[in-house]
Order: structure tokens, then C-alpha cells, then sequence
């Protein structure tokens, strides 16, 4: 068996070498294990998939016109928050004129046109196009349609801007197919228009129709709230011989507590209080026992219309302390010199803490101070 002849030693390294080899001089990378210089190992196939070149992190493109950077050196490089036109940037833009959707779009007008042949159609046959939501005629959603229009219109008119040109087809089917006013309100009205035109009884001063109808309750609440509708209502239910006269005619035999109520009010305008005797009448009408049932019935089943109307004219009509307090100080603030009224005020004055604080505050204006 040959004998294995030792490795020779390798040299050994100067010691130091690595940690100080800065000091020495600049490295000199030597040859490659396979003959080749650094610079040709560099170019090897190998040495270029395990060291891919740097990456370019500049957004400048390629150079294909032989100048720095690709780019002219007399054009100086413009920023890219300066616009290219800056007169673009600063004038506003012209607004748009305000157009119809059938205006610019041609498509839409043979649809507008169909509904419009549906619209005269219901217009005919019923007298005004106030279609309830739900209404069809002959298979086409004429109450939705009408409401889209309404609500377009409604919108147009919030934004300022004129109506559009094709709701004037519709203005000339119906003037008041979109009133300002509710379209339950038209509904009714129409209602009544169609039951005189019939003719049958009408007499709105005569309570005819009764007050007990569909019909009739809703001509007594236009006639009891006449001075508040609109000027276009008004003239509306004056073509159904409905005038203010009328009107306040048919709201008294309707609710006769407005004509007591009246009678209060002229009591009220001529004395300055509504705190009467039980045996007061005012032109004939006995006042005083009306205003005490009112009292009566308005602390068993609270506030009524005819209570309500009385609060408006006098606030004391019904104290919380009852009525003889009330009587006594009327006559004291009308005939304050008396010997009785002079009585009355000196007692007030001692009692003034067991009073309550809206007899403290009426006395107040009587000319009476708290004690101090």
C-alpha cells in the first residue's frame, strides 16, 4: 500500500492583511479561479444572471437625439404643475344655457309625444289631468308620468331656472295641472265642479250639499278656511258660486259656536274682557251662560275650536283660580277709585304671597307691587 505523501503547508497570510488592507494601498481585484480578468468575467453569461445591471431609477426617456437626457438644450424643461396653456387654466368656463331634455336629446320626444296623446286623452274624458299617482289609461302609467313632470317642474323652479318649453302642452291641456296647492285638494274640487255640472242641488250658503257628505264636509272646510287659500283656490271655487259671503254664510249655520264666538269678540273689542255675569247677553245673544258651558267643557274634555278662538281674544277667559277673583279684579282695573275696588286692592296687597303668580302678574298691571 503506497504511503500518502502530506499536503505542502500553504503560506501563510501577513498578519493583518484583511483589517488593514485599506491602509495599504486601493484593492486590486486579481485574476478569476478560471484565467479570466474581472473585467471579462464581468461579461460572462453566468456572471450576468447572478448580477443583473442596475436599475435606472430616472424618468427622463432614452437619449436618441445625442443631447443630455434626450431632451434640446434651448428648450428649457417645463414643470408639470405649470399648465401648457395658462390662460385655460385661469378663465371660467362659459355656463350653460338651460335646455330642455327633449331639447337634447331627440330620442326622448317620441316618448313625450305618446304620453302627451295619453294626457288629452284622460283630459277629455275626466276635465283636468289631477290623475292620482296610480292612474293608467290604456295601459300606459299616466299618474306616475305626470307626477315625473310635476316633480321636474317643482325642480326647475327651485333651481331658478324658466320652465321648460314642452310643459306649455301641457299648461294648454290643464292650466292647473300643477298647482301650488295639494292635488287632494283639486281632486275635490273637480268633484264638486262635476256635481254641479250635472246639476244637482248645490247651495253651499243653504248647507247643501250636507255637511254629513263626503262632498259637503270638504266644501265646509274650504269655506271655513277661505281667507287663507291661495288667490288661484279662490277664484276656483268662485266659478262654483262660492264667494266670501257665501262662504262665511255656510261657516256659521255649519258651526254655530263661530257666531257666539263673533258675539264674544265685539264684547271683548267694547269692554276689554271676556269676565261677564252668567246673565250677560250681547245683542240678544245670552253670552254670559255660553262662555260658562265653554268653560265647563273645556276643564272636563280639554281644549275645543270654540276654546281656542276664545283664548286668542281674551287669555283670561277661563282662570285657573275661577271667576270671582276675575270679576273682582275687572272692576277694580275699570273702576279702580271706588270704595269696594279700594277694599279689594288693599287685600290683595296682604295676601299678595298666597296669590297665584298669574294673579301677581295681572296685578301688576293694575299698578301693584310685591311687598318688600
Amino acid at each position: 500500500m503506497p504511503r500518502l505523501r502530506p499536503a505542502p503547508p500553504r503560506p501563510a497570510a501577513p498578519p493583518h492583511a484583511d483589517r488593514n488592507h485599506h491602509r495599504d494601498g486601493p484593492h486590486r481585484p486579481g485574476p478569476s479561479p478560471s484565467g479570466q480578468s474581472p473585467t471579462e468575467a464581468r461579461h460572462t453569461p453566468r456572471a450576468q444572471a447572478h448580477n443583473p445591471p442596475p436599475r435606472s431609477f430616472s424618468k427622463t426617456p432614452a437619449n436618441t437625439t445625442g443631447t443630455p437626457n434626450g431632451q434640446d438644450v434651448d428648450k428649457p424643461r417645463r414643470s408639470a404643475r405649470t399648465p401648457a396653456f395658462p390662460q385655460a387654466a385661469t378663465a371660467p368656463k362659459p355656463l350653460a344655457t338651460p335646455r330642455s331634455r327633449l331639447g337634447h336629446r331627440p330620442d326622448l320626444i317620441p316618448g313625450f309625444e305618446r304620453a302627451l296623446t295619453h294626457a288629452r286623452a284622460y283630459a277629455a274624458e275626466h276635465g283636468h289631468l289631477a290623475a292620482p299617482r296610480d292612474t293608467h289609461h290604456n295601459g300606459f302609467r299616466l299618474g306616475w308620468w305626470l307626477f315625473s313632470q310635476r316633480n321636474r317642474a317643482k325642480q326647475r323652479a327651485r333651481d331658478r331656472l324658466p320652465p321648460s318649453p314642452h310643459l306649455q302642452h301641457l299648461a294648454a291641456i290643464d292650466p292647473w295641472w300643477n298647482p301650488p296647492w295639494d292635488l287632494h285638494w283639486q281632486r275635490n274640487y273637480h268633484r264638486a265642479r262635476k256635481h254641479v255640472e250635472t246639476g244637482q242641488p248645490f247651495d253651499p250658503a243653504a248647507l247643501i250639499p250636507s255637511p254629513g257628505t263626503a262632498l259637503g264636509s270638504w266644501i265646509t272646510r274650504a269655506c271655513l278656511n277661505y281667507h287663507h287659500l291661495h288667490p288661484g283656490q279662490q277664484q276656483l271655487l268662485a266659478g262654483l258660486g262660492i264667494t266670501a259671503e257665501a262662504a262665511h254664510a255656510r261657516t256659521r249655520r255649519a258651526y254655530p259656536w263661530r257666531t257666539a264666538v263673533e258675539h264674544a269678540r265685539t264684547f271683548a273689542e267694547t269692554h276689554g274682557h271676556l269676565a261677564v255675569p252668567r246673565d250677560t247677553t250681547h245683542n240678544g245673544f245670552p253670552l254670559g251662560q255660553w262662555l260658562n258651558k265653554q268653560r265647563y267643557r273645556t276643564r272636563r274634555t280639554g281644549p275645543t275650536p270654540a276654546a281656542h278662538a276664545l283664548t286668542s281674544i281674551d287669555p283670561w277667559w277661563n282662570p285657573p283660580r275661577g271667576m270671582v277673583w276675575q270679576h273682582a279684579y275687572q272692576r277694580a282695573r275699570t273702576n279702580p277709585h271706588t270704595p269696594a275696588s279700594r277694599r279689594w286692592i288693599q287685600k290683595q296687597r296682604r295676601g299678595w304671597l298666597l296669590l297665584h303668580p298669574l294673579q301677581q302678574h295681572l296685578l301688576t298691571h293694575i299698578g301693584l307691587a310685591p311687598p318688600t
